[in-house]
Formats: C-alpha cells, structure tokens, sequence
C-alpha cells in the first residue's frame, strides 16, 4: 500500500522545472557513491540484529544448563520471545521516526558548511528522542502486565513470564532510540562506518554479558534483557562520543538538563498521576484494561503540559514533528485558558 501511494503521489505530481544540482557528484559516480553510502548502513542495521540472533543461540541452552528442564526452557523461551520483544521493538519503531525526520535538515546544514546548524540539528534530534522514549520507557516498566495482558488476552501464564522481562526491557527504549538516532547522525556526516563499530563492540559485549547471566540460575532469562540494556547502553555512548568528536563542544547547545533530567522529571510526575487514576479505577472496577487505558490517556495528556513547564522543549522543536503546528496551536488555546 506505501509503494502504490508513493507511485501514484509521483505519477500524479507533475513538476514543472528540473532544479540544479550544486552537487559535484556526476551521472558517472552516483552508483559507486551510493554503494559506499549503502553497503555499511546496510551493514550496521544486521550488526543490530544480531542481538536477536544471540538471544536465540543463547537463552534455550544457557538455561538448560542452568538446570532448567527443557519443556520450561521453551516456554520462558517462547514467551520473553513472541510477547515481551515484539512489543519492546514497537516502541522505537513508533519513536524513531519522529527524531529522523530531522536528519534531511542536518545533512542539508552539513552540506551548506552551517557549523552551529549542524549541532543544532543534531541536538534536536537528540532531545525529541528522549523527550519521546523517556515517558514511554517508564510506561513500559511500570505497565508492562497490563500492556501484555491488553494485547495478549486469554495467554495469562505466558503474560505472567514475559511481563517482568518486559519490564526490564523497558529500560532499554531510551537507548534503542538513541541508537538510531545517533546512527543517522553520524551517516548525516558519511560516517558510515562508525556505527558499524559501535554495534559490532555493543554486539560482542551482549554475547559475553547473556552467555555469563543466562547461566546464572539466579538470573536466568532475565540476562537476556540485560544484557541487551548493557548492549544498548554502550552502543549509545560510543555513538555519542564519535559525534561529540565531529561536533565542536563550543556548537553543542543543549544542556544535559534539557535533554535528559527535565523530560525524566515531567515523565516520572505524568507517570505518577497516572498510576493515582489507575489505581482509583481498579480499586473499584477490578477491570486492569479499563484502568490502564484510562491510566495511559492522562499520562498523555500530563506530560504534555509539563514539558513546557519544565522547559524541557522549546516551540522549534514541537513545530519540526508532525503534526507539530496542530499541537502548538491546541497548546496555545489551553494556556490561555
């Protein structure tokens, strides 16, 4: 359905002109450019799953010898895999694209020689990550049994395995985020090899991390989430360092507070108010469903004001998503109000 609309988008928009290229890349070379751009973005995307990969070498045989029996070891197995991961992975999913939409205009100021545009650009991508995967991080952590009980009903002993593993999982939005984030930066600057770097080291560390926890009889499964936070977390801080190094510390504009410890207090004080609605309705319902997506609605609409507040966004940087005019003009009329 996407490509048939972008095919029938194109056949139906007729231009008028042809713009020029400022570009110094011939007709000629464009193939060999786009290979070197491609072949190492192609390969940091399956360095990245091969997490999974590792998981799913790793968790049956590492529990197992843990002396757990083989019938449980699947069951873990098939539940931290078909509940908890697939619904971790559609949180970044949901997020990145957001953040990314950014990057035509960092590769634009690269390609204008703008210094200060360039950092500003990437720090904006940057901090909508994280205004974006720190409330839904502790969303997931905190309702992470209601989420699985919402999607998966009538599976509660699987729900009852994947939620605490989905909890611990959570943790590890922010990062996931990031990593995309920061990967498309750094291919903004045709850095196209760093990220490769990155995840292979991140990879490695993952491998050590689940074969030495999964193994632990008093870890167990839970070294699988674990060490893909562990993964998670390095390959963000070697990203971060390598755009630290291409960007000039005297560009970079925004502060940690801003990016990071003003969107986790508007998360935690949103979060909280919605736990408050959910435990008041379930206290007098019984009904978990009803409860969360009442729970999740004033979540929303909480953190949305306190973001402002706090100043952990600036208008520039709502006006950049989608749909970013509609809610600053429906924020306007609610605080004139």
């Amino acid at each position: 359905i996407s490509s048939l609309y972008l095919f029938l988008k194109k056949a139906l928009e007729k231009r008028g002109y042809r713009e020029k290229s400022t570009s110094s890349v011939t007709d000629m070379n464009i193939p060999k450019t786009l290979v070197k751009i491609a072949v190492p973005i192609t390969l940091s995307s399956a360095v990245l799953g091969s997490c999974r990969i590792i998981d799913m070498a790793l968790i049956l045989r590492r529990l197992q010898s843990a002396g757990i029996r083989a019938l449980e070891a699947n069951e873990i197995y098939g539940s931290y895999t078909t509940l908890a991961v697939p619904v971790f992975s559609l949180v970044p999913s949901l997020i990145t694209p957001i953040s990314l939409s950014l990057v035509p205009r960092l590769s634009a100021a690269i390609e204008g020689g703008e210094r200060d545009g360039e950092a500003e650009v990437a720090d904006r991508a940057q901090r909508l990550t994280a205004l974006l995967s720190i409330p839904a991080s502790m969303g997931i952590v905190l309702y992470a049994k209601p989420i699985l009980s919402l999607l998966f009903s009538g599976q509660e002993s699987a729900v009852e395995i994947a939620a605490p593993l989905l909890a611990v999982l959570g943790v590890s939005i922010l990062f996931s985020g990031m990593i995309t984030t920061t990967n498309a930066i750094l291919q903004s600057y045709r850095q196209t090899v760093k990220p490769i770097i990155s995840m292979a080291i991140g990879s490695v560390i993952k491998l050590a991390a689940a074969y030495i926890l999964i193994g632990i009889p008093e870890v167990g499964v839970y070294g699988a989430p674990i060490s893909t936070l562990i993964c998670n977390i390095v390959i963000s801080a070697v990203n971060i360092y390598f755009i630290g190094k291409r960007i000039p510390k005297s560009s970079q504009n925004s502060s940690l507070g801003k990016m990071y410890v003003r969107p986790t207090v508007a998360s935690v004080l949103a979060i909280a108010a919605s736990f408050g609605i959910y435990t008041v309705i379930f206290s007098f319902t019984e009904a978990a469903r009803l409860s969360f997506l009442a729970a999740l609605c004033v979540a929303v609409i909480a953190y949305i004001p306190l973001v402002f507040l706090l100043g952990a966004v600036r208008r520039e940087d709502v006006s950049d998503i989608p749909m970013g005019d509609k809610l600053l003009s429906i924020y306007d009329k609610l605080s004139r109000h």
